[in-house]
């Protein structure tokens, strides 16, 4: 933030201490040569001088702010993208954001999972973002970079150090390096939309919760040194109902009820063993020693209901984590290949990078 004085014209002295005492002096040897002379020649006294300083002093407030731009699908939105747009923001006043429209992402990646909206509403929503230019091209076109330059008044534009290369293998930055307009950043290593994708891909092999008619069974237990009576109880117990659900103690229950040396193996360790036998279906990790109202009838806010303090928000959109998983499921062909080329390319692109000092 720029800081603006409203005092009198002497702030020039403060921001220009050479050029006022330059101007004293020059003052001061004028005057002496003009009394000298008998006052004969007319000069202009230092007043008059004074506004020209306060002119350059509010030039040097004017000074124009940066303005960069980073562009992306921003699809699945993740912290690596969070991590993106801080560090380019870091790099300029202004942060503009242009997000690909999805018949781009269509035509250079495959169906993004989120439409347009929704990705508008989460880059929008980041503390960093200034402006975003909605359905911005994927690649950066002399159209598009001059309409950057001129209308949007962009000095740089931002990418990370990861390949983004068209579907004929260049690079979607080469104009912005030629005309020297380009600066990068590090890209968040460890997390991408590509993984994430991956991940839902692999939990349609997961288990799945009980039906809406199902009997559900709940047993507990330490299930210490898992042995061959556990199976047995826990076979028995699922022939009672259609899901079987086993709470598994902590260890600090398990040692208040059986002794300062138990549980010879600690609560995961044990959930393991419990979760590998076949007549299972799910565990809960930390059950609690007594059975409450809460875990038939779970209302985690029951406190704050009974003390009229608890108030209902609902989401103005019917979008969801399970109905965003459905999407990708619904197209896991196509997000299968999408991944596996993905998955090549950045793996070239690590196996091969070089690391080079520069700004």
């Amino acid at each position: 933030m720029e800081f603006e004085s409203n005092d009198s014209n002497w702030d020039g002295v403060y921001y220009y201490p050479q050029l006022f005492g330059g101007v004293m002096l020059t003052a001061a040897v004028l005057g002496l040569s003009t009394s000298y002379f008998g006052g004969t020649v007319g000069l202009p006294t230092l007043p008059y001088m004074l506004p020209y300083l306060k002119n350059l002093q509010k030039k040097k407030r004017e000074k124009r702010k940066i303005r960069v731009y980073m562009d992306g699908c921003f699809d699945l939105m993740h912290y690596g993208h969070a991590n993106a747009l801080r560090q380019a923001k870091a790099l300029g006043d202004e942060l503009v954001v242009g997000l690909v429209s999805d018949e781009e992402i269509v035509a250079n990646k495959g169906p993004p999972v989120l439409s347009m909206e929704e990705r508008l509403a989460l880059v929008s929503g980041l503390k960093w973002v200034d402006e975003v230019i909605a359905d911005a091209p994927y690649a950066i076109t002399e159209e598009f970079m001059s309409r950057l330059f001129n209308e949007h008044k962009i000095d740089y534009i931002i990418h990370g150090d990861d390949p983004c290369l068209l579907p004929d293998g260049s690079d979607a930055y080469a104009l912005a390096k030629k005309v020297g307009r380009y600066k990068q950043i590090k890209r968040t290593e460890g997390v991408s939309s590509t993984d994430i994708v991956g991940r839902i891909l692999a939990s349609m092999e997961d288990k799945k919760g009980p039906g809406p008619n199902a009997r559900v069974v709940y047993i507990d237990g330490a299930f210490d040194l898992f042995h061959a009576g556990h199976v047995e109880i826990l076979k028995r117990a699922r022939q009672l109902g259609d899901f079987l659900l086993v709470g598994i103690h902590t260890d600090e229950i398990v040692s208040e009820q059986r002794g300062p040396h138990f549980p010879l193996m600690h609560l995961h360790e044990r959930s393991l063993s419990v979760l590998a036998c076949r007549y299972v279906d799910e565990v809960i990790i930390g059950a609690p020693w007594e059975i409450t109202k809460d875990m038939s009838q779970p209302d985690p806010y029951s406190v704050p209901k009974n003390m009229g303090m608890f108030r209902m928000i609902e989401s103005p959109k019917d979008i969801t984590t399970t109905s965003v998983a459905q999407r990708i499921k619904a197209n896991h062909e196509i997000y299968e290949k999408r991944n596996a080329k993905k998955e090549a390319s950045e793996k070239k692109f690590y196996e091969e990078r070089k690391y080079i000092s520069g700004d």
